[in-house]
């Protein structure tokens, strides 16, 4: 049985090698901490330069002191595979699969303008205007995928494994008609410029090209850029409203909204009616979703399902866009009055209101990445909220503004405590939370949107990353004081650590992720030693059995989702990395429940854990930050830099002190 021990205690003189670790590192202002709770959260620079997990462990392991694996670099290595994962997945999948559907839907749509114009020759019609978009837009996405003059392997170079060989070079290639040149060349333009807001040579709308700016973790590889760029494209507002009374503000005037619209229609139905394109589009789809979180909106299903709504399953759009049907607008309005209806949840960041946001309503390919962080905050703000505390306390609330218009302060700003909260009730011992939501109707907002999360389902909490992360530190945040360490037996541990590793792993979801190397990979640049010091018989693992239990199961899950999407034929390295993670998760996971039941790691159990946090090292760190936008107030989150944990356990009757870095997670 997991043995205990008392608090408070006397580190100096209890624990057997404070002031051999205190000789290596100034320990001493640590002491109040560890004497009263057996543990101590302090800032990594006060010892060492190192600022992410791998460097501080491998400072503390060059030192020979006794390292702790924590939960927090559990969590983050969990989502860095989880992440790498994908993109090996973008890289040797999708961007294979994405070419074959543009391609195929080119051709098509190619088809069909030839066999028009030859029709109707060059003219002025709407019907042939939408169908000639719709080829220029397939073509330029092709256009995007196709591999550039410098992304080329010299010689099919075996080093230059990123970069695309001769065969490559033969199969995503494509002959742009004469007549779409101008166009596609200006629009790639604009596209590789990135300067902002312009209107689009293609759609003649507004659009904003920042959007094409490639992530750092994109550029690893050139079929990376290129899938990025794609997506972007795919991303494309098709309008549902053109430029009215109602709509002032709305991107394109009748005419040509008209001929946008049929674009839209045609895309949609050539995407629906046939399987092959539709299945595979879906599995690209799926996983875009459930990694980078994708809004909801209005989506070729919705196009085609209004369409089949009101003509049949038979639709033939030729005949309901011709220029002699005397029902087209009336055809039309009844499309769009079907598609008014189609209700989408707020929490997945539908486009709800539809008249109200009719700027921005309109078919998407892809849809918007999303996170629900805005709606969820949005929730708790308001000038209804107004501040029931003390004023002398009103400096430390990161929640609270005032104004002319209020007499008294209001909460106008979330904080990462709110997101907790409504996973797990915050106990109130933590002062700083209280202080923080104590204003009127909050507990009452947090009840209500609770409601939400009571029509959840174990698919909802699947459906993306997002919801899946704080799905699975639910576990970590249940304090079992009966038969946890002494040292996780406080108010203080539940505030001080296991609220700021779930923060610090929520926030780090929602990030790029940090490019790793091996010191064992030939081509990496570092002068440090591969060579990890040997392992320090007392470190330690935090004992964390149900997260790792958690953990395993959704790895599982997305192992099990690569095999029904046949993700498997084209690539088994993702699979592979996901297989090892989870043995890893495994033996984590076996070493916590020994140590709950007194036993401590074995010589193997100990070169595991060394291995594991000291054979990479951060060869490109991604942003540490981002910023949630209410109202007129930001509240940003940031994990830049990792702080170290100091703990006390008990092994044979004797105190250890081991040290980890964790989340350096602050919010402001």
């Amino acid at each position: 049985s997991l043995e205990t021990y008392d608090l408070p205690l006397n580190a100096k003189t209890d624990v057997e090698n404070y002031f051999e670790v205190n000789r290596i590192f100034n320990i001493d202002n640590l002491i109040d901490d560890l004497n009263n709770y057996g543990f101590s959260i302090f800032d990594s620079a006060k010892i060492t330069k190192d600022d992410d997990f791998y460097k501080t462990f491998r400072f503390l392991a060059e030192k020979d002191v006794p390292v702790v694996l924590t939960g927090d670099f559990s969590l983050y290595y969990y989502q860095s595979i989880l992440k790498e994962a994908y993109k090996e997945i973008e890289k040797s999948v999708f961007y294979e699969n994405l070419w074959d559907i543009s391609k195929s839907l080119y051709d098509i749509s190619f088809m069909r303008y030839k066999n028009k114009f030859s029709e109707l020759g060059n003219t002025n019609n709407a019907l042939l205007e939408g169908e000639r978009l719709e080829l220029a837009f397939w073509s330029l996405a092709l256009k995007l995928l196709e591999p550039t003059q410098d992304q080329i392997s010299i010689q099919n170079n075996l080093s230059e494994t990123d970069r695309f060989n001769e065969r490559e070079l033969d199969y995503f290639h494509v002959n742009i008609p004469l007549f779409l040149e101008k166009e596609i060349n200006e629009e790639l333009k604009l596209i590789k410029e990135g300067k902002g807001i312009i209107k689009s040579p293609i759609l003649t709308l507004q659009r904003d090209y920042t959007d094409f700016k490639i992530p750092g973790t994109y550029k690893q590889s050139p079929k990376l850029s290129n899938f990025y760029l794609a997506t972007r494209w795919l991303n494309t507002l098709f309008p549902l409203y053109e430029q009215s009374n109602d709509c002032p503000d709305c991107l394109l005037d009748q005419d040509d909204n008209l001929i946008n619209f049929i674009a839209a229609s045609f895309i949609a139905s050539d995407i629906s009616k046939n399987q092959e394109i539709k299945n595979s589009w879906a599995s690209v789809y799926k996983f875009i979703s459930f990694f980078r979180g994708l809004s909801q909106g209005y989506t070729f299903l919705n196009y085609n399902d209004a369409f089949e709504d009101a003509f049949g399953e038979d639709y033939d759009l030729e005949k309901i866009f011709e220029a002699n049907n005397a029902d087209r607008e009336k055809n039309i309005t009844q499309i769009k009055n079907i598609l008014e209806n189609v209700e989408f949840f707020e929490v997945d960041g539908a486009d709800s209101y539809v008249k109200n946001n009719a700027t921005r309503v309109g078919m998407k390919i892809l849809q918007d990445d999303y996170w629900p962080n805005d709606y969820i905050f949005e929730h708790f703000i308001g000038e209804d909220m107004k501040f029931n505390g003390a004023n002398e306390n009103m400096n430390d609330l990161v929640t609270l503004c005032s104004d002319k218009r209020s007499i008294n302060p209001y909460r106008c700003r979330g904080f990462g405590l709110d997101i907790i909260n409504l996973i797990h009730p915050i106990d109130d011992g933590d002062e700083y939370f209280n202080l923080n939501t104590n204003y009127l109707n909050y507990d009452q907002k947090i009840n209500s949107f609770s409601q939400v999360f009571d029509k959840f389902n174990q698919y909802s909490w699947n459906n993306n990353i997002y919801w899946t992360t704080l799905d699975y530190l639910k576990p970590s945040l249940l304090a079992k004081y009966s038969d946890s360490p002494k040292y996780m037996q406080s108010y203080k541990w539940q505030n001080e650590k296991n609220y700021k590793m779930a923060l610090g792993a929520w926030v780090n979801m929602q990030l790029e992720e940090d490019i790793l190397k091996s010191y064992f990979d030939q081509e990496n640049d570092s002068q440090i030693s591969a060579a990890m010091p040997t392992c320090n018989d007392l470190s330690y693992v935090e004992p964390l059995p149900e997260l790792y239990r958690e953990l395993i199961s959704r790895s599982d899950m997305l192992i099990r989702m690569m095999y029904a999407l046949e993700i498997n034929k084209k690539t088994n390295s993702a699979i592979g990395a996901l297989r090892d993670l989870n043995e890893e998760l495994g033996k984590l996971l076996v070493i916590s429940e020994k140590e709950l039941s007194g036993e401590f790691m074995t010589e193997d159990d100990c070169d595991f854990v060394y291995d594991l946090i000291g054979r990479s090292f951060v060869y490109k760190k991604s942003a540490k930050e981002f910023s949630i936008q209410m109202g007129d107030k930001q509240l940003r989150e940031n994990i830049n830099g990792v702080d170290i944990l100091s703990l006390i356990y008990l092994r044979d009757g004797k105190k250890y002190l081991v040290f980890g870095p964790v989340f350096n997670y602050k919010e402001r």
